[in-house]
């Protein structure tokens, strides 16, 4: 997945309070003066005379001068402008009901980007056997498989088009009898793929799966993350909707605690989690720990804390702090059902 789309949903910050920084620097005139008799008089005594004409004709009132709300040890001085706040859309119950609906269909993952990706090179690319004086588009990259690049564009006789580059290395691991199967997979990807009838794969960026599987607890344990953006417009899934981010799942199997760290956003959505733990171990409860941002309505964002109480509610605040209450949430399900799709691929080394 990839760099930053054109079209980005990506979650905005907070609005911040501005700043100017003005800075006084010595005047240096090193040397002799070469101008002229006069220029001293146009450069001091022109200017100042204006000045006073203007003050004159307005009064002689001086305009008032902004004082300076702060300053440091540069030499320079700070102006803080006040920026309104917005009020906040959603209560603390509807927030919480906002982040279930969106758990509940899931979160894109490296997996979704790896089927994507494989199916796209295998049906539109052109291979190199493809006819006698016919190319390969896009060419075969330095590590073969399905790493491919096509520098300068090319053209497939179907009508599609790539141009850019990616780097795609999977791996698998198992032996007969052995214990473990692991697979894993990377891709490095800066490309477009455009399609006879305006089909649209834009990618720039990185992802990538981990996964190992016990035989003998029959338990998974993976890691998956994605960081850049991607928009696939023929896609049924989050990417049709332009994802872009750097989001990090980690699924304990042998708990089913999941830990989700990074934002994400596609069309409508735009999340945080901040050292977000699902079910951690120490819990006997079903629990959250951590926090989530959501972006709403507003353009601006609610806050989920859910701290280190070993339970599913979070503290709610709006923008730079407004309480809005307390709020639970029933995420469980969703979680371990996103979990359990994070296992698919090391499972499926061993049934091969």
């Amino acid at each position: 997945m990839l760099a930053r789309p054109r079209r980005s949903s990506r979650p905005r910050s907070a609005r911040r309070r501005l700043g100017t920084r003005l800075e006084r620097r010595p005047r240096r005139d090193g040397g002799r003066s070469s101008e002229p008799p006069w220029g001293w008089y146009n450069r001091r005594v022109q200017p100042a005379a204006l000045l006073l004409a203007f003050a004159w004709l307005a009064g002689c009132q001086p305009e008032e001068v902004t004082e300076p709300v702060a300053s440091d040890d540069t030499g320079g001085t700070r102006f803080e402008a006040e920026v309104e706040a917005p009020e906040p859309t959603w209560d603390a119950a509807t927030a919480a009901a906002t982040l279930e609906a969106i758990l509940a269909g899931g979160l894109p993952s490296a997996m979704d980007y790896e089927s994507h990706f494989l199916e796209t090179t295998i049906a539109y690319a052109q291979p190199a056997d493809a006819g006698e004086g016919v190319p390969a588009c896009p060419s075969e990259g330095a590590n073969g498989g399905y790493a491919w690049e096509a520098l300068n564009g090319c053209d497939t006789q179907d009508g599609w088009r790539f141009f850019g580059l990616a780097e795609y290395l999977p791996s698998t691991e198992y032996e007969s009898g052995s214990t473990f199967a692991r697979y894993s997979y990377g891709i490095v990807t800066d490309f477009e793929v455009l399609g006879p009838d305006g089909q649209t794969f834009d990618s720039g960026g990185s992802a990538g799966h981990h996964a190992e599987h016990d035989l003998a607890s029959d338990t998974v344990q993976a890691f998956d993350w994605i960081s850049g953006s991607a928009q696939i417009t023929w896609a049924d899934d989050w990417f049709a909707d332009n994802v872009s981010g750097t989001l990090e799942a980690y699924w304990h199997g042998p708990d089913r605690t999941m830990a989700l760290n990074g934002g994400v956003a596609w069309t409508g959505v735009a999340l945080y989690f901040q050292d977000v733990l699902v079910d951690p171990g120490h819990c006997e409860e079903p629990s959250v720990t951590g926090a989530v941002h959501l972006l709403g309505p507003e353009d601006a964002w609610y806050v989920l804390d859910f701290g280190e109480a070993c339970d599913t509610c979070a503290e709610v605040t709006f923008h730079v702090g407004t309480a809005l209450g307390t709020a639970c949430v029933d995420v469980q399900d969703s979680v371990r059902a996103h979990g359990e799709r994070l296992e698919q691929p090391a499972r499926a080394v061993a049934a091969r």
